[in-house]
């Protein structure tokens, strides 16, 4: 049997033809493509808001990244600088401590043996004896018309027993006895220039009153063979 409208011979049979309906609605493979082709397109474009803003961002990031090692510099030398204050405080405070434990020592040493101390101890006293001895010295005023003000000396001279004589003399020869001899020289002049006015004032003769002055200085007086002196 043969189907309808089929021919009578071999292979007549009249092909189908398909009628192609273009549908641009319709998604398909051909319509991603083309997606994908107008996204690539849009990227490849230029964008320069885009740029500027990746410029800006990584600006920013390079400041933050230089502000960090900054901060992170100045913390290590501030760590470096407050570790060696922290050493020498502790080198201060041992020192301070060593100097307190001598001086406990010292104070042991002195009480009650003050006069059996050998030169050894002495010369271990000296030199936390010596500068307040010292600047005693430097604040007294010595004031011959008036001995007692005389406080600083007599406290100086009672630690005398505690400190080599040699050590002693020289502290006197440096602080003390220039300013007696100073102060001595003064009550000579202030002595010498009284008798003058005390003579002058019993209506001694020019004569008289340099004899006077003459004496109390230590002079020759010599006058001139001839002169008058009335």
């Amino acid at each position: 049997m043969r189907t309808k409208n089929m021919g009578m011979g071999f292979n007549e049979t009249a092909p189908k033809t398909e009628k192609v309906i273009d549908n641009y609605d319709m998604p398909g493979p051909q319509f991603l493509e083309n997606l994908e082709d107008a996204a690539d397109e849009k990227l490849a474009r230029p964008m320069p808001e885009l740029q500027h803003n990746l410029r800006l961002i990584l600006d920013l990031t390079q400041l933050d990244i230089q502000n960090i090692d900054e901060d992170l510099r100045i913390e290590k030398e501030t760590a470096i600088s407050l570790q060696k204050h922290k050493d020498e405080l502790e080198n201060m405070v041992a020192q301070q401590k060593l100097q307190l434990d001598n001086r406990d020592k010292i104070l042991l040493l002195l009480s009650g043996q003050v006069d059996s101390l050998s030169l050894d101890q002495q010369l271990m006293c000296a030199p936390y004896i010596l500068p307040i001895l010292q600047v005693a010295l430097q604040e007294l005023q010595i004031n011959p018309a008036n001995q007692k003000k005389i406080d600083h000396f007599s406290w100086v001279m009672s630690w005398a027993s505690m400190l080599p004589n040699h050590l002693m003399e020289d502290l006197m020869d440096r602080f003390f006895f220039p300013k007696w001899l100073h102060a001595a020289d003064g009550v000579r002049v202030d002595k010498a220039e009284a008798t003058v006015l005390q003579a002058a004032d019993d209506e001694m003769t020019l004569k008289e009153i340099i004899q006077v002055y003459a004496q109390q200085n230590d002079l020759l007086f010599k006058p001139k063979p001839g002169r008058m002196h009335n």
